[in-house]
């Protein structure tokens, strides 16, 4: 993400979180939540559990991306837009395809795709 959009996402997330905000800054891993996520599923062995914690943060400041989005779209731009979606499906659904294997969590959802008002302006 350049950094004019990551400063924009974290400039939106501290107008919402305050300090914590650096929590889904764009460089940090927090330890303690990825010991976090361990504790709550060592039932899956302490080694999947913390590659679990790992693959469920690594990929915060694209989620931080995405929630800012939904919150204050009027605030980017088209390219804004085009960069942070990019960058989202290029790192995070490597992460969450590694974390469904760990749990064994495989779901297959059939979309709304046949209902078009959702997304087509033109009817």
């Amino acid at each position: 993400m350049s950094d004019p959009l990551r400063e924009k996402v974290n400039r939106l997330m501290q107008s919402l979180a305050g300090e914590r905000a650096d929590r889904v800054a764009e460089s940090t891993l927090h330890r303690e939540v990825i010991q976090r996520i361990k504790r709550a599923h060592l039932d899956l062995g302490a080694a999947d559990a913390s590659r679990l914690g790992l693959h469920m943060s690594d990929w915060v400041s694209d989620a931080a991306f995405v929630l800012a989005l939904h919150l204050f779209p009027e605030e980017f731009s088209d390219a804004e837009i085009r960069e942070g979606v990019g960058q989202f499906l290029c790192h995070a659904p490597n992460h969450i395809r590694a974390a469904c294997r760990i749990t064994g969590q495989y779901v297959w959802e059939d979309f709304p795709d046949d209902d078009t008002s959702l997304w087509d302006d033109e009817r």
